[in-house]
């Protein structure tokens, strides 16, 4: 009888299903429109624009007072004053230059990388809210169950504290769903630069290519070109270490040929040991800025297939939850006759109403991320360019 009464319980969990948190949206934008809010509300854009105008006078100032041509005369210490250090400062300036477009085209990407993130955010938030009172029922069966369990002696005390814990914990985790929310849209109205109002909707686009259809190789390209970050934790891009790696390999190359011209046997000890230490000095600067590079370009590889291999995953998930879900309301149609027909309680057939619920909201939060997914692998590029015919 013990037994016969914790099956029963068992099998009339129940879930509820709510209403989405937030209220009807006053203010409805499409993404592009709210690309354009959160860009007018990102003042760094305008002052890395005006600097890039600067740069570029300093960098026509400097190339004309450069020598054109290099001599290869001279000590070595004076020709590196003389000669290579003009040369190098003028090709850091243009460098900067250079960067400095990439690094204002970036805070758009930023921008627009951080805001879908942000739209994201408060839709899964709202959705976890509204599965709160589904998974909140669900844990208040569970404590009723597990009392029953313990006035008839099927569970220990001991277990019956723990579990007790455990389930009375899980209750006050679903608190948090309102918080979550509530931080979800002041972090996409902090974006916007307006009022922390539940009264705003942003309609993401949604770019899904199939990758088969996608130049991926180009796309990579356009990764490596446009300042894509060499690790999650390095300051430095690809490109800059690519430049970086350029005017180290310049600078050497320079005082490498005026080196070579050298016969070192006609010079002191001391004058050899100078001309040399400066002479490596410079190699070990190609050297450090080339390992550098090359240790971002393998990182990069690593990352570029890990991307893709998460999309791939990330449509079979869909695939997978999509046919669970043919499954569910096939057989809930079963479950309404034999619940018709008087041959299933309302709590379990209620019960299993919600599983499906909650397999369409797994089924939104996949596509969500797989849209992030999307929008992190095209970010630097020109759909024209990279979408096979």
């Amino acid at each position: 009888m013990k037994k016969l009464i914790c099956t029963l319980l068992c099998t009339t969990l129940v879930f509820a299903n709510t209403a989405v948190y937030a209220d009807i949206p006053k203010f409805r934008y499409s993404f592009d429109e709210a690309v354009k809010m959160a860009m007018d509300n990102t003042p760094e854009y305008k002052t890395v624009d005006r600097s890039i105008g600067t740069l570029y006078d300093t960098y026509e100032a400097l190339e004309k007072r450069t020598p054109e041509d290099i001599k290869f005369v001279g000590g070595m210490k004076t020709f590196i004053s003389q000669q290579v250090d003009p040369q190098i400062n003028m090709e850091n300036t243009y460098s900067s230059y250079q960067m400095t477009i990439i690094a204002r085209n970036d805070i758009k990407r930023s921008v627009q990388i951080g805001l879908r993130q942000a739209v994201i955010g408060v839709q899964k938030a709202e959705m976890a809210y509204a599965e709160t009172d589904i998974g909140k029922k669900n844990k208040q069966n569970e404590l009723e169950l597990l009392e029953i369990r313990y006035e008839n002696g099927l569970i220990s005390k001991n277990d019956y504290n723990d579990s007790k814990r455990e389930i009375k914990d899980a209750l006050k985790a679903f608190d948090n769903g309102e918080k979550a929310v509530d931080i979800a849209y002041r972090e996409l109205n902090t974006l916007l630069g307006r009022e922390d109002e539940k009264d705003i909707e942003v309609k993401l686009d949604d770019t899904v290519i199939p990758l088969e259809k996608l130049d991926l190789k180009q796309i990579k390209k356009d990764m490596l070109n446009n300042g894509k970050a060499a690790s999650s934790t390095s300051k430095d891009s690809i490109r800059q270490l690519k430049e970086n790696r350029y005017i180290a390999s310049y600078r050497y190359d320079l005082i490498k040929e005026r080196y070579d011209k050298y016969d070192l046997n006609k010079f002191s000890d001391k004058m050899r040991e100078d001309i040399e230490d400066m002479y490596e000095d410079a190699k070990e600067k190609f050297e450090v800025a080339d390992k550098a590079y090359q240790n971002a370009i393998d990182r990069f590889e690593k990352n570029f297939d890990d991307m893709i291999e998460d999309i791939e995953d990330l449509y079979e998930d869909i695939e997978d939850v999509k046919e669970r879900i043919t499954e569910e309301k096939a057989n809930h149609s079963l479950y309404k006759l034999k619940y018709e027909s008087g041959r299933m309680p309302r709590l379990e057939y209620e019960a299993l109403g919600d599983k499906i619920t909650l397999l369409e909201n797994n089924l939104k939060e996949l596509e969500l991320d797989l849209n992030m997914k999307y929008a992190e692998l095209l970010i630097y590029s020109d759909l024209k360019k990279v979408v096979k015919e």
